[in-house]
């Protein structure tokens, strides 16, 4: 296993971060059947996951404050050999989610 982490700024304040956190997750779900199982739940401000994709388990949190979410991926070591790309896509959709105006 090998863990990736990734800090993604905002100014978005704790809430708004969230709700575009959920409807970026709720968008990634309907448009892409890349995840055969995709479980999340928040506890406070934190989101647990876990997805299924190609056989291999990716698991991790994604912690929310007023100023940053901060990633945390655990890969299995199959994952972990694109483990770059897969951060750097993760990261990608988070800034993306996450820019803008509140």
């Amino acid at each position: 296993m090998r863990d990736l982490t990734a800090t993604i700024p905002h100014n978005l304040g704790r809430i708004e971060a969230r709700r575009r956190i959920d409807e970026e997750l709720a968008m990634l779900c309907q448009q892409h059947a890349v995840f055969s199982e995709l479980y999340t739940k928040w506890v406070q401000d934190t989101l647990h996951f876990e997805a299924t994709t190609f056989g291999q388990s990716i698991s991790g949190t994604l912690s929310v404050d007023d100023h940053a979410a901060h990633l945390a991926l655990v890969l299995p070591w199959l994952a972990a050999l694109m483990g770059g790309r897969i951060r750097q896509e993760i990261e990608g959709k988070l800034r993306l989610a996450l820019s803008g105006p509140s």
